[in-house]
């Protein structure tokens, strides 16, 4: 099911997990969404836009149940001023400075003339000289870069299962370049560990995309992820066994001498010869192996 959308201002925070990461929100118009967050993140009396989808819970009613969310400037005047006094911190823009320029320019113009024409709000209050406008421009346009940038993703994760946490690691590590970046390569998620990032998640992702079914790194992780569903137990695997599994995964030309090199080489993989046998396991496995090994050694005196 495609995700909804719903916009609103927060009211109160109903509840808070102990750590900060969920929460039970209450909004103006009596919504009551819920959802993880990131801490801190969400701000009442502020305005989001929250993607999800609406749930009817027997005992608490309709619900909107969230996985992601953006800040978003309201569109009556108090909103607007509650976002210009947040955002442009540190610039001696209060209450009352924002109120007498989102009154000059209205509720529809303010952040846009602050963000673009910062000359136009010199002069407004007292303290409102040359270097806060501009302060308030730039803290503004990174604001607007980031919520963009947000959007870009919710839309891009629509449905699929990913947390606001990983949006917000995807714009911290790739800026607004983030969503082209997982347009062309879900699998870079993955490969970065960013929360909630599952092979099966971004793969269904890269398959849905319409991306090459047979590139490299998909089948050096298609590899690597075989080797981590085995349910043998070991760290080390037989190649003979491993291989017929990521075959039934590829489709098209496949060249898995390269991606197990591409593996090596990447520190996701490790290789080992034994008489005619090859073995291959998960670099990660295979060197928490070797570490409680050595940690046994130790304490036996071996």
């Amino acid at each position: 099911m495609a995700n909804k959308e719903l916009t609103g201002e927060v009211a109160r925070i109903v509840f808070s997990s102990e750590t900060g990461d969920w929460a039970i929100i209450a909004l103006k118009d009596g919504t009551i969404a819920k959802g993880p967050i990131t801490p801190g993140s969400i701000v009442v009396k502020h305005s989001y836009l929250f993607s999800g989808k609406h749930e009817s819970d027997p005992k608490y009613g309709n619900q909107f149940s969230f996985n992601a969310y953006t800040k978003v400037i309201g569109k009556d005047p108090y909103s607007v001023v509650n976002y210009i006094t947040a955002t442009c911190r540190n610039c001696q823009i209060g209450p009352a400075a924002a109120t007498r320029i989102v009154d000059k320019f209205g509720p529809e113009n303010a952040v846009a003339v602050m963000r673009s024409n910062p000359g136009e709000i010199i002069g407004i209050a007292p303290r409102l000289n040359r270097a806060n406008a501009e302060k308030a421009s730039e803290l503004l346009t990174k604001a607007f870069v980031w919520e963009s940038t947000s959007m870009a993703l919710m839309q891009l994760f629509a449905g699929r299962g990913f947390t606001q946490a990983a949006t917000d690691a995807c714009i911290e590590l790739w800026g607004v370049e983030a969503p082209d970046r997982i347009r062309k390569d879900p699998l870079s998620m993955l490969v970065n560990k960013i929360p909630s990032a599952g092979f099966q998640r971004v793969n269904a992702m890269y398959n849905d995309l319409g991306l090459p079914p047979n590139r490299i790194k998909r089948q050096m992780i298609l590899i690597w992820w075989s080797i981590k569903q085995s349910m043998s137990g070991s760290t080390w695997h037989k190649w003979s066994d491993i291989k017929p599994e990521v075959l039934r995964l590829v489709t098209g030309r496949v060249n898995l001498k390269k991606a197990v090199k591409l593996g090596v080489r990447a520190r996701w993989l490790i290789v080992a010869k034994d008489g005619d046998d090859t073995f291959i396991a998960s670099r990660e496995n295979a060197e928490d192996e070797e570490s409680i090994i050595s940690s046994i050694g130790y304490l036996t005196g071996e």
